[in-house]
């Protein structure tokens, strides 16, 4: 203080002054303590790990959607053959009373058992 006042700061001034240092100079200790530098590392960190956690999540939620879609695409397509399948399966069935016989060709012909009449396609039911 009395550096101060000789070189021409009023007493009370030098004070406050001085007392103002003092306080700046507890915040600076404070602030620049290796327990507050490490706080604020950790809290970049987690922030930063937050936002690499949100960005994974909605990569893994696109991924999702996409492969979920994909799966609705092949339940259907298993649908239509399933039901293709039964179709030419009932269209390949010999009605009750015909028999299929085969050529000397290999070729497969109908043989109806009670009229003896004979047919290469299957009669309508």
């Amino acid at each position: 203080q009395s550096f101060l006042v000789a070189c021409g700061c009023e007493p009370a001034a030098a004070t406050r002054l001085l007392q103002r240092c003092g306080r700046r100079r507890h915040q600076v200790s404070i602030n620049s303590s290796p327990e507050h530098r490490l706080a604020l590392l950790v809290a970049r960190h987690m922030a930063h790990m937050r936002s690499e956690t949100k960005q994974f999540v909605q990569k893994t939620e696109a991924r999702m959607d996409r492969i979920t879609k994909a799966v609705d695409r092949l339940h259907l397509k298993h649908a239509k053959c399933s039901s293709l399948a039964c179709r030419v399966r009932k269209a390949q069935e010999v009605p009750l009373g015909w028999t299929a016989l085969q050529d000397e060709s290999g070729r497969r012909y109908l043989r109806h058992d009670e009229t003896g009449l004979t047919s290469w396609t299957l009669p309508p039911t």
